[in-house]
Protein backbone atom coordinates (compact mmCIF):
# COMPACT_ATOMS: atom_id res chain seq x y z
CA UNK A 1 0.00 0.00 0.00
CA UNK A 2 1.67 3.05 -0.85
CA UNK A 3 1.71 5.97 1.56
CA UNK A 4 -1.70 7.97 0.20
CA UNK A 5 -3.93 4.96 -0.38
CA UNK A 6 -6.32 3.59 1.54
CA UNK A 7 -6.70 -0.05 1.00
CA UNK A 8 -10.21 -2.04 1.70
CA UNK A 9 -9.08 -5.56 3.32
CA UNK A 10 -12.37 -7.19 3.64
CA UNK A 11 -15.35 -5.67 4.84
CA UNK A 12 -14.75 -5.50 8.66
CA UNK A 13 -10.74 -4.68 7.76
CA UNK A 14 -10.17 -1.01 6.81
CA UNK A 15 -6.71 0.37 6.43
CA UNK A 16 -6.07 4.10 6.21
CA UNK A 17 -2.99 5.54 5.93
CA UNK A 18 -1.97 8.60 8.12
CA UNK A 19 0.10 10.25 5.20
CA UNK A 20 -2.95 10.76 2.82
CA UNK A 21 -3.19 14.40 1.37
CA UNK A 22 -5.60 16.92 1.56
CA UNK A 23 -8.24 16.39 -0.89
CA UNK A 24 -8.32 12.68 0.16
CA UNK A 25 -8.57 13.30 3.41
CA UNK A 26 -11.59 15.24 2.67
CA UNK A 27 -13.20 12.77 0.24
CA UNK A 28 -12.48 9.71 3.03
CA UNK A 29 -14.49 11.64 5.85
CA UNK A 30 -17.91 10.88 3.92
CA UNK A 31 -17.04 7.18 3.61
CA UNK A 32 -18.72 5.35 6.53
CA UNK A 33 -15.66 3.17 6.29
CA UNK A 34 -13.41 5.69 7.69
CA UNK A 35 -16.23 6.77 10.33
CA UNK A 36 -15.30 3.55 11.72
CA UNK A 37 -11.78 3.44 11.17
CA UNK A 38 -11.88 6.92 13.23
CA UNK A 39 -14.11 5.62 15.98
CA UNK A 40 -10.93 2.42 16.28
CA UNK A 41 -8.23 5.33 15.81
CA UNK A 42 -9.05 8.24 17.19
CA UNK A 43 -6.77 10.93 17.58
CA UNK A 44 -3.84 10.12 14.96
CA UNK A 45 -6.34 10.53 12.28
CA UNK A 46 -8.35 13.41 13.61
CA UNK A 47 -5.35 15.08 13.98
CA UNK A 48 -3.51 14.67 10.23
CA UNK A 49 -7.17 15.82 8.89
CA UNK A 50 -7.23 19.04 11.60
CA UNK A 51 -3.63 19.66 9.87
CA UNK A 52 -4.95 19.90 6.37
CA UNK A 53 -7.71 21.72 7.37
CA UNK A 54 -10.50 19.79 6.98
CA UNK A 55 -13.52 18.69 8.97
CA UNK A 56 -12.93 16.10 11.32
CA UNK A 57 -15.13 12.82 13.25
CA UNK A 58 -13.71 13.55 16.70
CA UNK A 59 -14.00 10.41 18.92
CA UNK A 60 -15.89 10.19 22.10
CA UNK A 61 -15.20 9.08 25.13
CA UNK A 62 -15.35 5.11 25.61
CA UNK A 63 -18.33 3.70 26.96
CA UNK A 64 -19.63 3.53 30.35
CA UNK A 65 -16.94 6.58 30.85
CA UNK A 66 -17.96 10.07 32.07
CA UNK A 67 -14.52 11.35 31.08
CA UNK A 68 -14.77 13.76 28.05
CA UNK A 69 -12.02 13.05 25.83
CA UNK A 70 -8.78 14.92 25.96
CA UNK A 71 -8.82 16.34 22.39
CA UNK A 72 -11.23 18.73 20.92
CA UNK A 73 -11.66 19.70 17.07
CA UNK A 74 -10.86 23.29 16.64
CA UNK A 75 -13.88 25.72 16.54
CA UNK A 76 -12.94 27.24 13.32
CA UNK A 77 -13.33 23.69 11.60
CA UNK A 78 -16.41 22.48 10.08
CA UNK A 79 -18.06 20.05 12.27
CA UNK A 80 -20.74 22.44 13.46
CA UNK A 81 -21.65 23.38 9.83
CA UNK A 82 -22.15 19.39 9.21
CA UNK A 83 -24.07 18.70 12.39
CA UNK A 84 -26.83 21.50 12.02
CA UNK A 85 -28.82 20.33 9.24
CA UNK A 86 -29.03 17.49 10.78
CA UNK A 87 -29.99 17.78 14.44
CA UNK A 88 -30.24 21.53 14.71
CA UNK A 89 -28.32 22.37 17.40
CA UNK A 90 -24.72 22.07 17.60
CA UNK A 91 -23.99 21.49 21.03
CA UNK A 92 -25.38 17.98 21.02
CA UNK A 93 -22.65 15.21 21.12
CA UNK A 94 -20.55 14.80 18.50
CA UNK A 95 -22.04 11.46 16.87
CA UNK A 96 -23.86 10.87 13.78
CA UNK A 97 -25.03 7.91 11.53
CA UNK A 98 -22.42 7.92 9.00
CA UNK A 99 -24.19 7.56 5.93
CA UNK A 100 -26.06 11.03 7.57
CA UNK A 101 -22.63 12.87 7.75
CA UNK A 102 -21.63 11.61 4.29
CA UNK A 103 -24.80 13.19 2.73
CA UNK A 104 -24.43 16.15 4.91
CA UNK A 105 -20.82 16.15 2.94
CA UNK A 106 -21.44 15.99 -0.04
CA UNK A 107 -24.42 18.59 -0.27
CA UNK A 108 -22.02 20.98 1.74
CA UNK A 109 -19.53 20.04 -1.70
CA UNK A 110 -16.90 18.80 0.94
CA UNK A 111 -16.30 15.67 -1.43
CA UNK A 112 -15.86 17.65 -4.63
CA UNK A 113 -12.04 16.95 -5.93
CA UNK A 114 -10.31 20.60 -6.42
CA UNK A 115 -9.57 21.18 -10.30
CA UNK A 116 -7.20 23.73 -11.11
CA UNK A 117 -7.88 23.12 -15.23
CA UNK A 118 -9.81 21.35 -17.31
CA UNK A 119 -9.06 21.25 -21.05
CA UNK A 120 -11.52 19.16 -23.71
CA UNK A 121 -9.55 16.47 -25.51
CA UNK A 122 -12.19 16.58 -28.40
CA UNK A 123 -16.32 16.66 -28.20
CA UNK A 124 -16.40 12.62 -28.05
CA UNK A 125 -13.26 12.10 -26.79
CA UNK A 126 -11.68 11.42 -23.04
CA UNK A 127 -9.29 8.99 -21.49
CA UNK A 128 -10.14 5.19 -22.18
CA UNK A 129 -12.02 3.83 -18.78
CA UNK A 130 -9.30 2.47 -16.42
CA UNK A 131 -6.05 4.27 -18.48
CA UNK A 132 -3.94 6.89 -17.33
CA UNK A 133 -2.24 10.14 -18.42
CA UNK A 134 2.51 9.98 -18.26
CA UNK A 135 3.58 12.48 -17.00
CA UNK A 136 7.72 13.61 -16.67
CA UNK A 137 10.17 14.87 -15.37
CA UNK A 138 12.21 12.25 -13.02
CA UNK A 139 14.32 14.37 -11.24
CA UNK A 140 12.34 14.64 -7.96
CA UNK A 141 15.38 17.08 -6.84
CA UNK A 142 14.43 19.95 -8.91
CA UNK A 143 12.18 22.28 -8.81
CA UNK A 144 9.15 21.90 -11.28
CA UNK A 145 9.64 23.13 -14.39
CA UNK A 146 6.51 25.03 -16.76
CA UNK A 147 8.44 24.32 -19.80
CA UNK A 148 10.02 20.73 -19.00
CA UNK A 149 7.57 18.97 -16.91
CA UNK A 150 4.89 17.83 -19.13
CA UNK A 151 1.67 15.10 -19.60
CA UNK A 152 1.13 13.10 -22.28
CA UNK A 153 -3.11 11.96 -22.64
CA UNK A 154 -4.24 8.80 -24.70
CA UNK A 155 -7.34 9.87 -26.61
CA UNK A 156 -10.15 7.08 -27.08
CA UNK A 157 -11.15 8.30 -30.70
CA UNK A 158 -10.60 7.48 -34.09
CA UNK A 159 -8.47 10.62 -35.57
CA UNK A 160 -10.78 10.75 -38.58
CA UNK A 161 -7.45 9.91 -40.69
CA UNK A 162 -7.10 7.00 -43.20
CA UNK A 163 -4.22 4.78 -44.63
CA UNK A 164 -3.22 4.68 -48.45
CA UNK A 165 -4.23 1.14 -49.80
CA UNK A 166 -4.72 -0.90 -52.69
CA UNK A 167 -6.00 -4.46 -52.73
CA UNK A 168 -5.12 -7.20 -54.91
CA UNK A 169 -6.80 -10.42 -55.82
CA UNK A 170 -5.70 -14.20 -56.44
CA UNK A 171 -7.30 -16.33 -58.86
CA UNK A 172 -7.00 -20.40 -58.72
CA UNK A 173 -4.57 -20.66 -61.82
CA UNK A 174 -1.29 -21.59 -61.72
CA UNK A 175 2.09 -19.40 -61.99
CA UNK A 176 5.83 -21.16 -62.79
CA UNK A 177 7.85 -18.53 -60.01
CA UNK A 178 10.26 -16.04 -61.14
CA UNK A 179 7.04 -13.34 -61.64
CA UNK A 180 7.54 -10.33 -59.38
CA UNK A 181 5.32 -7.63 -57.50
CA UNK A 182 6.50 -4.20 -56.85
CA UNK A 183 4.93 -1.55 -54.46
CA UNK A 184 6.55 1.42 -54.50
CA UNK A 185 5.78 4.12 -51.82
CA UNK A 186 6.57 7.81 -51.67
CA UNK A 187 6.32 9.74 -48.28
CA UNK A 188 6.09 13.97 -49.36
CA UNK A 189 9.35 15.21 -47.93
CA UNK A 190 10.62 11.74 -47.44
CA UNK A 191 12.46 9.40 -49.81
CA UNK A 192 10.40 6.88 -52.08
CA UNK A 193 10.77 3.28 -51.31
CA UNK A 194 10.29 0.29 -53.70
CA UNK A 195 10.04 -2.94 -52.76
CA UNK A 196 9.86 -6.03 -55.44
CA UNK A 197 8.84 -9.26 -54.00
CA UNK A 198 9.35 -12.65 -56.40
CA UNK A 199 6.72 -15.54 -56.85
CA UNK A 200 8.60 -19.00 -56.23
CA UNK A 201 7.36 -22.85 -56.64
CA UNK A 202 9.94 -24.11 -53.97
CA UNK A 203 11.31 -20.90 -51.83
CA UNK A 204 8.83 -18.73 -49.53
CA UNK A 205 11.51 -16.72 -47.58
CA UNK A 206 12.91 -13.29 -47.48
CA UNK A 207 11.75 -11.33 -50.66
CA UNK A 208 10.36 -14.71 -52.05
CA UNK A 209 7.20 -15.85 -51.80
CA UNK A 210 6.06 -18.94 -52.84
CA UNK A 211 2.90 -20.16 -55.17
CA UNK A 212 1.40 -23.38 -57.01
CA UNK A 213 2.79 -24.14 -60.71
CA UNK A 214 -0.32 -26.29 -61.21
CA UNK A 215 -3.07 -23.92 -59.30
CA UNK A 216 -6.45 -25.06 -58.10
CA UNK A 217 -8.53 -24.96 -55.35
CA UNK A 218 -6.92 -23.38 -51.76
CA UNK A 219 -4.07 -22.26 -54.05
CA UNK A 220 -5.01 -19.20 -53.91
CA UNK A 221 -5.90 -18.23 -50.76
CA UNK A 222 -2.22 -19.69 -49.51
CA UNK A 223 -0.42 -17.44 -52.53
CA UNK A 224 -2.76 -14.54 -50.79
CA UNK A 225 -1.31 -15.67 -47.32
CA UNK A 226 2.72 -15.69 -48.37
CA UNK A 227 2.54 -12.77 -50.47
CA UNK A 228 1.28 -11.02 -47.01
CA UNK A 229 4.09 -12.45 -44.99
CA UNK A 230 6.16 -11.70 -47.48
CA UNK A 231 5.50 -7.85 -47.57
CA UNK A 232 5.29 -7.49 -43.96
CA UNK A 233 8.66 -9.51 -43.10
CA UNK A 234 10.49 -6.68 -45.45
CA UNK A 235 8.66 -4.25 -43.71
CA UNK A 236 10.82 -1.00 -44.52
CA UNK A 237 13.06 0.46 -42.29
CA UNK A 238 12.06 3.90 -43.37
CA UNK A 239 8.98 3.93 -41.53
CA UNK A 240 7.89 6.88 -43.35
CA UNK A 241 7.20 4.58 -46.36
CA UNK A 242 6.55 1.18 -44.42
CA UNK A 243 3.51 -0.83 -46.05
CA UNK A 244 1.49 -3.83 -43.91
CA UNK A 245 -0.17 -6.56 -45.79
CA UNK A 246 -3.63 -7.98 -44.42
CA UNK A 247 -5.03 -11.10 -45.44
CA UNK A 248 -8.72 -12.26 -46.24
CA UNK A 249 -9.21 -15.32 -47.77
CA UNK A 250 -8.04 -14.55 -51.86
CA UNK A 251 -7.13 -10.78 -51.01
CA UNK A 252 -4.49 -9.22 -49.99
CA UNK A 253 -5.28 -5.48 -48.84
CA UNK A 254 -1.81 -3.23 -48.72
CA UNK A 255 -1.54 -0.44 -46.23
CA UNK A 256 1.01 2.44 -45.91
CA UNK A 257 1.48 3.05 -42.16
CA UNK A 258 1.78 6.30 -42.38
CA UNK A 259 -1.79 7.74 -42.75
CA UNK A 260 -3.16 10.92 -44.56
CA UNK A 261 -2.94 12.41 -47.56
CA UNK A 262 1.13 13.03 -47.51
CA UNK A 263 1.57 9.70 -48.86
CA UNK A 264 1.04 7.87 -52.14
CA UNK A 265 1.61 4.01 -53.28
CA UNK A 266 1.50 2.24 -56.39
CA UNK A 267 1.25 -1.68 -57.36
CA UNK A 268 2.30 -3.70 -60.04
CA UNK A 269 2.42 -7.29 -60.94
CA UNK A 270 3.83 -9.54 -64.00
CA UNK A 271 1.94 -12.79 -62.63
CA UNK A 272 -0.96 -14.27 -64.38
CA UNK A 273 -2.85 -15.42 -61.39
CA UNK A 274 -3.01 -11.65 -59.31
CA UNK A 275 -4.45 -8.34 -60.17
CA UNK A 276 -4.50 -5.25 -58.35
CA UNK A 277 -7.31 -2.79 -58.15
CA UNK A 278 -7.46 0.93 -57.92
CA UNK A 279 -4.80 2.64 -55.29
CA UNK A 280 -7.49 4.19 -52.56
CA UNK A 281 -5.91 7.42 -51.49
CA UNK A 282 -5.80 8.11 -47.39
CA UNK A 283 -7.00 11.26 -45.68
CA UNK A 284 -6.84 13.52 -43.19
CA UNK A 285 -8.86 13.15 -39.81
CA UNK A 286 -9.66 16.01 -37.45
CA UNK A 287 -9.17 14.78 -34.11
CA UNK A 288 -6.07 14.08 -32.17
CA UNK A 289 -5.31 10.50 -30.30
CA UNK A 290 -2.07 11.48 -28.28
CA UNK A 291 -1.75 14.55 -27.28
CA UNK A 292 1.03 16.50 -24.74
CA UNK A 293 0.45 19.35 -22.41
CA UNK A 294 3.26 21.58 -20.53
CA UNK A 295 2.57 24.36 -18.38
CA UNK A 296 0.75 22.03 -16.13
CA UNK A 297 1.26 24.30 -12.76
CA UNK A 298 -1.16 26.42 -14.23
CA UNK A 299 -4.83 27.88 -13.46
CA UNK A 300 -6.40 30.52 -10.84
CA UNK A 301 -5.03 32.73 -8.76
CA UNK A 302 -1.32 32.71 -8.38
CA UNK A 303 -0.25 29.56 -10.27
CA UNK A 304 3.52 28.49 -10.65
CA UNK A 305 3.35 28.98 -14.24
CA UNK A 306 2.34 32.87 -14.09
CA UNK A 307 0.12 34.27 -15.98
CA UNK A 308 -1.26 30.98 -17.55
CA UNK A 309 -4.84 30.25 -16.62
CA UNK A 310 -4.37 26.72 -18.81
CA UNK A 311 -2.16 24.17 -19.77
CA UNK A 312 -0.45 24.89 -23.52
CA UNK A 313 0.01 21.90 -26.11
CA UNK A 314 3.32 20.59 -26.91
CA UNK A 315 1.95 18.20 -29.30
CA UNK A 316 -1.41 17.08 -30.96
CA UNK A 317 -1.28 14.30 -33.05
CA UNK A 318 -3.17 12.13 -35.24
CA UNK A 319 -1.16 9.44 -34.80
CA UNK A 320 -2.45 6.22 -36.76
CA UNK A 321 -6.59 6.00 -37.90
CA UNK A 322 -7.55 4.26 -34.68
CA UNK A 323 -8.00 5.18 -31.15
CA UNK A 324 -5.34 4.90 -28.43
CA UNK A 325 -7.41 2.57 -25.18
CA UNK A 326 -3.94 1.75 -23.36
CA UNK A 327 -1.74 3.69 -20.68
CA UNK A 328 0.92 5.54 -22.77
CA UNK A 329 4.73 4.90 -21.42
CA UNK A 330 7.70 7.57 -21.52
CA UNK A 331 10.81 6.73 -22.01
CA UNK A 332 13.58 7.62 -19.29
CA UNK A 333 14.81 10.41 -21.28
CA UNK A 334 11.50 11.95 -21.95
CA UNK A 335 11.88 11.92 -25.62
CA UNK A 336 9.86 8.69 -26.87
CA UNK A 337 6.67 7.74 -26.05
CA UNK A 338 5.36 4.36 -26.38
CA UNK A 339 1.15 3.36 -26.95
CA UNK A 340 -0.73 0.90 -28.80
CA UNK A 341 -3.13 2.42 -31.25
CA UNK A 342 -6.28 -0.14 -32.43
CA UNK A 343 -8.24 0.45 -35.84
CA UNK A 344 -9.28 -0.92 -38.65
CA UNK A 345 -7.93 -2.58 -40.98
CA UNK A 346 -4.29 -3.44 -39.59
CA UNK A 347 -5.98 -3.66 -36.09
CA UNK A 348 -3.37 -2.77 -33.08
CA UNK A 349 -0.11 -1.14 -33.41
CA UNK A 350 2.73 -0.27 -31.22
CA UNK A 351 3.76 3.20 -31.46
CA UNK A 352 7.27 4.54 -30.50
CA UNK A 353 6.53 8.06 -31.25
CA UNK A 354 9.66 10.98 -30.92
CA UNK A 355 7.64 13.90 -30.86
CA UNK A 356 9.14 16.63 -32.63
CA UNK A 357 9.80 20.55 -32.22
CA UNK A 358 8.72 21.77 -35.33
CA UNK A 359 4.82 22.45 -36.55
CA UNK A 360 3.36 19.40 -34.33
CA UNK A 361 -0.52 20.61 -34.38
CA UNK A 362 -2.55 22.60 -36.50
CA UNK A 363 -3.83 26.15 -36.11
CA UNK A 364 -5.45 26.72 -32.86
CA UNK A 365 -5.82 28.23 -29.50
CA UNK A 366 -2.50 27.77 -27.48
CA UNK A 367 -1.81 30.88 -25.50
CA UNK A 368 -2.26 29.25 -22.36
CA UNK A 369 -4.83 32.12 -21.33
CA UNK A 370 -7.92 30.75 -23.11
CA UNK A 371 -9.43 27.32 -23.14
CA UNK A 372 -6.97 25.64 -25.61
CA UNK A 373 -8.65 23.65 -28.74
CA UNK A 374 -5.59 21.54 -30.52
CA UNK A 375 -6.74 18.36 -30.06
CA UNK A 376 -9.39 19.15 -32.70
CA UNK A 377 -6.39 20.69 -34.68
CA UNK A 378 -4.07 17.53 -34.94
CA UNK A 379 -1.32 17.11 -37.60
CA UNK A 380 0.15 13.63 -38.69
CA UNK A 381 3.47 13.14 -36.90
CA UNK A 382 6.44 13.00 -38.90
CA UNK A 383 4.35 13.79 -42.08
CA UNK A 384 2.52 16.68 -41.71
CA UNK A 385 4.71 19.45 -43.57
CA UNK A 386 6.69 21.37 -40.64
CA UNK A 387 6.62 18.30 -37.79
CA UNK A 388 9.53 17.12 -37.27
CA UNK A 389 8.39 13.96 -35.45
CA UNK A 390 9.13 10.11 -35.55
CA UNK A 391 5.78 7.53 -35.12
CA UNK A 392 7.92 4.69 -35.48
CA UNK A 393 4.75 1.91 -36.02
CA UNK A 394 4.97 -1.95 -35.47
CA UNK A 395 1.70 -3.69 -36.61
CA UNK A 396 0.64 -6.32 -34.01
CA UNK A 397 -2.11 -8.41 -35.86
CA UNK A 398 -0.57 -9.14 -39.20
CA UNK A 399 0.84 -12.47 -40.42
CA UNK A 400 4.61 -12.94 -40.20
CA UNK A 401 5.70 -9.52 -39.11
CA UNK A 402 9.63 -9.56 -38.56
CA UNK A 403 9.88 -7.04 -35.10
CA UNK A 404 12.19 -4.91 -35.94
CA UNK A 405 13.46 -1.84 -33.80
CA UNK A 406 15.91 1.13 -34.99
CA UNK A 407 16.43 1.80 -31.16
CA UNK A 408 16.11 0.33 -28.11
CA UNK A 409 13.14 1.23 -26.11
CA UNK A 410 13.85 1.91 -22.79
CA UNK A 411 11.81 0.67 -19.90
CA UNK A 412 9.49 1.95 -17.59
CA UNK A 413 10.65 3.94 -15.21
CA UNK A 414 9.20 3.43 -11.33
CA UNK A 415 7.11 5.01 -9.73
CA UNK A 416 8.16 8.46 -8.11
CA UNK A 417 7.28 11.64 -5.35
CA UNK A 418 5.28 14.71 -6.75
CA UNK A 419 7.32 17.80 -6.61
CA UNK A 420 7.41 20.47 -4.26
CA UNK A 421 5.92 23.62 -4.48
CA UNK A 422 2.46 25.15 -6.16
CA UNK A 423 1.85 22.05 -8.16
CA UNK A 424 -2.04 21.86 -9.36
CA UNK A 425 -3.87 19.69 -7.52
CA UNK A 426 -4.65 17.67 -10.95
CA UNK A 427 -1.80 16.38 -11.09
CA UNK A 428 0.37 16.80 -7.81
CA UNK A 429 -0.02 13.39 -6.38
CA UNK A 430 2.86 11.55 -7.92
CA UNK A 431 5.90 12.70 -10.61
CA UNK A 432 5.73 9.38 -12.57
CA UNK A 433 5.91 7.87 -15.41
CA UNK A 434 2.35 6.18 -15.36
CA UNK A 435 0.52 6.89 -12.62
CA UNK A 436 -2.63 5.46 -11.70
CA UNK A 437 -2.92 8.10 -9.10
CA UNK A 438 -2.84 11.21 -11.09
CA UNK A 439 -6.76 12.11 -11.46
CA UNK A 440 -5.77 14.90 -13.81
CA UNK A 441 -9.02 16.19 -15.11
CA UNK A 442 -9.46 15.98 -18.98
CA UNK A 443 -12.68 15.63 -20.49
Amino acid sequence: MRHNDFAIRGFRSVSIALLASGEQAERMQGDPRYFVAMRMHGKALADQSAAHGYPIFMRTAPRGSPAKSTWEPPRELLWESLREPLRGSPREPPWESPIRLRRNAEALGLNALKTDWSVSLGPTAGVAAGQYPAKYTFDVNAAPSCTADYAVFPVNAATGSTRTHVVGTFTTAGDPGGNTVTFTVNPTGGSMVILTLTSSTTVNTGKFFEVSAAGGAGTAATAALNLAAAINRNLSATNAAAIVAVVSSTTVTVYTLTPGTQVTLSATETLSNLSFGGVTAGTNGTQANIVGFNNLYSGSGSPLCSSKTFPTFIFSYASGVGSVTTSPVISLDGKKIAYIENGPGIGMALHVLTFGSGTEFASCTNSGTALPTCATHPVIPGSTAGSTATDFVVPLSVPTFAFRRPYPVEPAAPRLRHASGSTPAAIRCQRMETSPGVPTRAT
